[in-house]
């Protein structure tokens, strides 16, 4: 669907490198919500009033919250929400020191009496908790966090389009991946893809955080490390300073390396090979 949404979108406009969609999805709350409806078979009618009301607690309303939160890659139900990625789609007032903690205790709340094996209450309930105490909730399209298919096939794309060998992907799906040659154009090409970096602005720690969920990607040393990087390769090509960063400055953070090592376990002939050696970095939240 993103690849055919890419095509379309080329096909219409003339836009320039910067502009160029990749793999990259945005969507809002509301579009999401109205996808759903038309799954459903729910009106606009019903809809409209729905949302006029406020997401009223209604078994038809619980189903097409989930159902919105799952079309905006922000729930999962062994897990719950996806706090790196709901936070996206609301906006807190600039005066209030204490939305996080109104919320976090609302969601608290929900853990303690909200069954969740109740899939549809559970989804509902937490999203009511960022709907009441978070912020406004925003009507602007907010970037998507990606499935675990898509980054697999964001992975595939790279080894057919870079041509990468069964040697290539024999040492790194044994962990040896930093220091291969070929990994500085994985990463280029999977991160441009991904829009973790554009031409334009370089590297996006706000969308690595939506994906892998690890505060210290928005930490102000975080950001003064790509700056820095950013400034020593001035005048280098992209794909070493979006290597430089990564080894520099996110490579503890972000666990693209292990993302990569798992998926070359599924692309050689003998994937016993792939046990000699251990992880290189630590995985946060990879899906």
């Amino acid at each position: 669907m993103r690849a055919l949404a890419a095509i379309v979108f080329v096909g219409l406009v003339s836009v320039t490198v910067s502009e160029y969609i990749h793999y990259i999805i945005f969507k809002s709350f509301d579009n999401a919500l109205k996808e759903c409806a038309q799954y459903y078979e729910v009106s606009d009618c019903d809809l409209n009033q729905y949302v006029a009301e406020s997401y009223p607690d209604k078994p038809e309303v619980r189903r097409l919250v989930r159902c919105a939160l799952i079309n905006l890659q922000s729930w999962y139900d062994s897990t719950g929400l996806i706090e790196s990625e709901i936070i996206n789609f609301f906006q807190p007032s600039c005066s209030d020191d204490c939305y996080k903690n109104r919320t976090q205790a609302c969601l608290n709340s929900v853990a303690a009496t909200v069954c969740p094996a109740d899939v549809n209450n559970w989804a509902y309930q937490s999203f009511m908790c960022y709907f009441r105490y978070y912020g406004n909730l925003l009507s602007t399209d907010q970037f998507l966090r990606y499935a675990p298919l898509e980054i697999s096939q964001t992975f595939a794309t790279a080894v057919e389009v870079l041509e990468l060998s069964q040697d290539t992907l024999v040492e790194f799906c044994k962990g040896n991946i930093l220091n291969n040659d070929q990994f500085p154009a994985v990463l280029y090409q999977t991160s441009v893809r991904f829009g973790f970096f554009t031409v334009a602005n370089g590297v996006q720690l706000m969308r690595l955080y939506n994906q892998f969920g690890n505060p210290q990607l928005l930490a102000p040393e975080t950001q003064q490390c790509v700056s820095k990087v950013a400034a020593d390769y001035c005048g280098s090509d992209d794909v070493t300073v979006v290597y430089q960063t990564y080894v520099q400055c996110l490579a503890n953070l972000a666990p693209i390396v292990d993302l990569i090592r798992e998926f070359s376990k599924t692309q050689v002939s003998d994937p016993s090979v792939c046990d000699c050696t251990s992880p290189q970095i630590q995985v946060y939240n990879l899906v």
